[in-house]
């Protein structure tokens, strides 16, 4: 699961709020999510980069990346399933 990956309260939900998909060979898509407090304050962004196993640099499936509401990347992980 998602939120296993990511540094949030029980409380603060994650809502989609853009999928975009790269028109490259491996169909790249990367979906963002905005994390919410249960009083409905912005507390950061997440994105979700899929399809990395068609790079050779990357052995994972997809990436993991959480912001603060600062723009300050918070956690960044390679993943094999989220």
């Amino acid at each position: 699961m998602l939120r296993d990956h990511l540094q949030v309260t029980e409380s603060d939900t994650l809502e989609k709020i853009d999928a975009i998909r790269l028109p490259n060979q491996g169909q790249e898509e990367i979906t963002l999510y905005q994390i919410t407090d249960r009083h409905g304050v912005v507390k950061g962004k997440v994105s979700v980069s899929d399809k990395l196993n068609t790079r050779r640099s990357y052995s994972a499936d997809c990436r993991i990346t959480q912001y603060d509401v600062e723009g300050r990347v918070v956690v960044d992980k390679l993943t094999t399933s989220w």
